[in-house]
């Protein structure tokens, strides 16, 4: 679990390099549409460092044909990526009118420092490896560049179910090709601090949640808090199906020893692109001795798919409730099964999930586990 610190302690990585772009083939005159593509993240509880290194930035129209719209030649940590900074991998191509999909070659040469692995993690428990990369990733979505405009598409990777450890005789982990793409234009930010008894809680982490028509919370971005204790949402929906986007912003800051019980605030409607919502603010109390669960899954994760443990909780909004996510994170995937421990959590009543593709698995019943105590279950797929 990532450490929490008092005001002072930073717990920002550093970008690790950049690179300026090429041109490619699919342009048009002088005063054809412009293209900026940028590059994002989300955080991840069990990571330092996620470095990875970009080669060449291609889009097509129909998901067949691409066209190289530049090489950056870069090498970024994914790490300092979230809580509203990006990467930019191009600036102002131009572009034919149309709607794209993106697609990023990873590079084999670590630009930043030519002596380290162009690809590897720095898990916040044990020591830094390799991280295994495809050639490519396909990024899903398109993003729409109208005729005499500019437009600016966001590629955002969510590292906690994008690289997946595998545990078998040795540790190892792998890029799934997981990634998403979103217009700039249609996104809207939430900005607020985490703080106890005046002391900001750098390193916390916190979710932006929505609510499904069956009560059924799911995260749309997660981000640290900086040294100020301050957090930054800032590629949140605007709107969905056509309606304001309500978003639910849920923390549970802890470090090895200490935690603090899940809080939240909203829902904070949004509905306009652009708006910055600020001063959503979370003050807690109450720190105790951090509580845990381990979760095993059986069988282990099928090769090529993904598991995705959680925790969740009813919190009090206001004078309502919501059923929300306080922890999620892809599994372990070892030989016969697969595992994950959900530290750092404030004493309470949990309810555990599991999510394979379609299927889901819940616990029958809430597990609960007060200050200091450890539980542990399995959840089984067919």
């Amino acid at each position: 679990m990532k450490p929490l610190f008092l005001i002072g302690s930073s717990v920002l990585c550093l970008l690790l390099g950049c690179g300026g772009s090429g041109s490619g083939p699919v342009r048009g005159g002088s005063n054809s549409p412009k293209l900026t593509v940028l590059l994002g993240s989300n955080s991840d509880s069990d990571l330092e460092q996620a470095v990875l290194s970009v080669e060449k930035v291609e889009i097509s129209t129909d998901g067949a044909t691409w066209a190289s719209l530049g090489t950056p030649k870069a090498t970024y940590d994914l790490m300092a990526l979230q809580g509203g900074r990006e990467a930019v991998l191009i600036s102002e191509a131009p572009v034919t009118a149309g709607t794209y999909t993106f697609r990023l070659t990873w590079a084999t040469t670590n630009y930043a420092d030519g002596t380290k692995l162009p690809a590897y993690v720095d898990p916040v428990v044990g020591s830094g490896t390799a991280l295994s990369m495809p050639v490519s990733t396909i990024f899903q979505g398109t993003v729409t560049v109208p005729s005499s405009s500019q437009a600016t598409t966001r590629l955002a990777i969510n590292p906690s179910t994008s690289i997946l450890r595998l545990q078998g005789a040795t540790t190892s982990y792998v890029f799934t090709s997981e990634g998403s793409t979103l217009d700039t234009a249609e996104l809207a930010t939430i900005k607020g601090t985490v703080h106890s008894g005046g002391a900001a809680l750098a390193g916390a982490e916190v979710f932006a949640e929505v609510i499904d028509g069956l009560n059924n919370p799911r995260i749309v971005q997660r981000a640290f808090c900086d040294a100020s204790g301050q957090y930054t949402l800032n590629a949140l929906p605007a709107r969905l199906g056509g309606s304001p986007t309500s978003i639910y912003v849920v923390a549970m800051p802890s470090s090895a020893a200490q935690a603090f019980s899940a809080q939240g605030v909203g829902p904070v409607v949004l509905g306009t692109p652009g708006v910055v919502e600020a001063g959503k603010d979370l003050d807690f109390s109450g720190l105790s001795t951090s509580a845990s669960i381990s979760l095993t899954v059986t069988p282990q994760t099928p090769l090529g798919g993904l598991t995705v443990a959680e925790l969740r909780q009813t919190l009090a909004f206001g004078t309502s409730s919501q059923y929300v996510i306080v922890r999620s994170h892809g599994t372990t995937i070892g030989t016969s099964e697969d595992t994950y421990g959900f530290g750092g959590l404030g004493g309470g009543t949990y309810g555990v999930v599991a999510t394979r593709g379609l299927a889901v698995k819940a616990s029958l019943s809430q597990v609960r586990v007060n200050p200091g105590d450890s539980a542990s279950l399995t959840l089984t797929f067919p």
